[in-house]
């Protein structure tokens, strides 16, 4: 909602707002409601006795006081609002070594990195990287910590891409961004400090329908471990 389309006053501009923020927003709304209507009418009954004048403001406020105690109270927070994060590579044979060193350090939410869907082996079979986070999944939890994974967005890297006989950009040319000239978004050791000599890095065009149906099947997939 534009900032011109909410008048005071407006019920459904209170709407908005509570479902945009919350009800602590809603909340803290009132109490400004509130203590912007009682000093306004103080200074509207100025010239009235200072007993009068009290009563008044307070009584031509009240309304506003009953939809501040009416209103939801703030609920405990989510874990994700005060989570104190590390993050960590992860491969199946370290994970004993993340949930200690995540418990020795403090960390209650443990970010993996195993990048199913930026590297184009685990996109086209992403089970041993799915089994990977499955069991982390379940360490951090029994030991009463959160996981969640790191994904790539439209990036996707082949190891050794000069050598493989499959990468993204020779199976899927077609699903590659493209310069205003024509030339695909290709890139290598040379062009970013992540990208190893002989790998190859594209992007992948979000309009490219099989790559956006087969990476939302990886969300899926990945959210069905069990992280967080």
């Amino acid at each position: 909602m534009s900032r011109e389309g909410v008048k005071a006053g407006d019920p459904q501009s209170l709407a908005d707002i509570s479902g945009k923020f919350g009800p602590v927003s809603i909340s803290l709304s009132f109490e400004l409601l509130f203590i912007h209507s009682f000093a306004s009418s103080i200074l509207r009954f100025q010239n009235m006795s200072s007993s009068r004048n009290v009563v008044r403001a307070f009584l031509v406020s009240l309304p506003l006081l009953c939809l501040l105690f009416a209103s939801p109270q703030p609920s405990e927070q989510d874990w994700t609002h005060f989570v104190r994060i590390a993050a960590f590579g992860l491969q199946t044979k370290n994970i004993d070594e993340i949930v200690q060193r995540a418990a020795d350090s403090n960390v209650s939410g443990i970010e993996v990195d195993n990048d199913i869907t930026g590297r184009y082996d685990s996109f086209v079979d992403p089970t041993e990287k799915l089994n990977a986070i499955r069991a982390l999944a379940g360490k951090a939890h029994q030991a009463g910590n959160h996981a969640f994974v790191y994904i790539a967005g439209t990036e996707c890297i082949t190891p050794h891409g000069d050598k493989a006989e499959h990468t993204l950009a020779k199976d899927h040319p077609d699903w590659l961004q493209r310069d205003i000239e024509g030339a695909p978004a290709i890139f290598g050791s040379g062009d970013a400090f992540w990208i190893a000599k002989g790998d190859e890095d594209v992007w992948v065009s979000p309009y490219a329908v099989p790559w956006r149906q087969i990476y939302m099947e990886r969300v899926r997939q990945i959210a069905a471990t069990g992280a967080p």
